[in-house]
């Protein structure tokens, strides 16, 4: 979301949704993303086949390392609020310019 379009300075995202850190980016978008590589978001983009034993179960691993308790996960939805408020707020500004 920080990344701006060099020509319009706002890069308008569409509608946003959360989604899981293991889900693939669109193609087109592949080439903002610098996470390493992972056996899951792999498979999905249809780059390898279907995870191991092995790979599954460290995939559940990182699930519940990562689902956090109550608190975190109210901390990460004020987080993400400011990140959406902050975004919709560049969105307006830029469309009001477009309107002058």
């Amino acid at each position: 979301m920080s990344i701006s379009c060099p020509v319009h300075e706002f890069r308008d995202l569409g509608d946003l949704l959360w989604m899981p850190p293991g889900t693939p980016l669109r193609p087109e978008d592949s080439h903002l993303c610098s996470c390493p590589s992972s056996p899951t978001r792999d498979w999905l983009e249809g780059k390898r086949g279907p995870l191991t034993l092995e790979e599954q179960e460290e995939e559940c691993r990182t699930w519940e390392l990562t689902a956090g308790t109550d608190v975190d996960v109210r901390i990460e939805r004020v987080r993400m609020e400011k990140i959406l408020q902050t975004y919709f707020k560049k969105k307006r500004r830029h469309h009001a310019k477009l309107q002058r």
